[in-house]
């Protein structure tokens, strides 16, 4: 009962927020309903919702609750709204999943180039589907680390959670390219990064050992921190990044979203 009331809580906050009209909240909360019951009942459909956010229109194919809430963390919650510096050119989204955070950026920034990074290949059908709607999304199926090559990436039922990392959930993995951040620059024609934004899973600590490189090309980073999938100590490796300004949003007890920008 408490799950099934959570849910319909979350249905209410997205339809309020992601909708003007009081016609449309009500539409937006009745289909979300209708779909989650199809989804219980009979079996997973991609539905095609129809969302406003600032005043600007995105469509968002989903197929299960979960989809829903990635929607919920970035649109209601705005977990990745923060006093960004600036009219940033080029984005890093590394870890795009579905297209969540890449469409947030895309509205919030309409002429920056953004780069969607997801190496999980079973979302990438669902990612290509969200982001085509917008011509300055560039999808990229690889994972961004401290090195370039071949990787495992370990995944279980759901595709949230997807990491390098070996989480006790993920009784699959599967071989995917990866890049070191300066190599995938390169490969993309990068001089340099206005907003690197990361939700890796823990990978954040291979990503991070580069400080170097992201002191000299990196503006403003912006990721979520790990602390429980970690194997290092993430508070040694920041404070390799020369950062000021920064800020942080509390999800649970070792998680937080921290943002800052990066003195040259």
């Amino acid at each position: 009962m408490k799950t099934l009331i959570n849910t319909i809580a979350s249905f209410y906050n997205i339809s309020t927020n992601l909708q003007n009209s009081i016609f449309g909240k009500l539409f937006l909360f009745i289909k979300l309903v209708l779909s989650f019951l199809y989804w219980k009942l009979i079996c997973m459909k991609i539905v095609n919702l129809k969302f406003i956010y600032v005043n600007k229109k995105f469509n968002f194919h989903i197929d299960n609750r979960v989809d829903l809430a990635a929607l919920d963390e970035i649109f209601v919650h705005k977990e990745y709204e923060f006093l960004y510096a600036g009219e940033p050119k080029v984005i890093l989204d590394l870890g795009a999943n579905i297209g969540d955070t890449a469409i947030f950026y895309a509205l919030k920034f309409p002429n920056a180039k953004i780069f969607a990074v997801e190496p999980n290949p079973h979302v990438h059908q669902k990612l290509l589907k969200n982001t085509k709607q917008f011509s300055n999304i560039m999808v990229c199926k690889c994972a961004v680390s401290d090195k370039t090559g071949k990787i495992n990436l370990n995944f279980g039922d759901s595709h949230l959670g997807s990491s390098i990392n070996m989480r006790e959930q993920n009784k699959n993995s599967i071989e995917v390219d990866v890049f070191s951040l300066k190599d995938f620059c390169k490969k993309e024609g990068i001089e340099k990064v206005d907003i690197l934004k990361f939700d890796i899973e823990g990978a954040e600590e291979y990503l991070l050992q580069d400080a170097e490189y992201i002191n000299e090309n990196v503006s403003q980073m912006v990721g979520e921190m790990h602390d429980d999938l970690v194997t290092s100590q993430l508070d040694i490796l920041l404070n390799k990044i020369n950062l000021k300004n920064t800020e942080k949003k509390i999800l649970s007890a070792k998680r937080y979203i921290l943002y800052g920008q990066i003195v040259k």
